[in-house]
């Protein structure tokens, strides 16, 4: 499962470090960041077999909520696609199509929208 489809059911993650991934996960924020098999296991163990790891979790987990879910599709719609449409709209000498275009850009744009 993708670290943003995670994150919107507030499930942190563990997830192999890569550039940009610090971009979503903050280690020891909403998740972990791990370089190799061992390392990833010795996170594991920590959440599931400590007396920290069900904290730890709880905390990734209002991270997400705070920072991640706080704007939902419809506030973001409302804020940032919903006026480009109707400016769209009312752009003059501008084809059907290419308005067709923009508005499914547009669409699926809005889903990764995060403020």
């Amino acid at each position: 499962m993708k670290v943003v489809d995670m994150f919107g059911s507030s499930l942190p993650v563990c997830a192999i470090g890569y550039s940009c991934l610090d971009e979503l996960v903050l280690h020891q924020k909403n998740g972990m960041i791990f370089k190799d098999e061992i390392e990833l296991a010795e996170q594991l163990l920590k959440l599931v077999n400590t007396k920290t790891g069900p904290i730890l979790l709880e905390q990734f987990r209002m991270h997400i909520e705070k920072h991640f879910l706080a704007s939902r599709w419809a506030e973001n719609w409302k804020l940032n696609t919903g006026p480009l449409v109707k400016k769209l709209g009312k752009a003059p000498n501008v084809s059907v199509i290419v308005k067709l275009l923009i508005l499914a850009l547009l669409l699926f744009g809005s889903l990764f929208i995060k403020l």
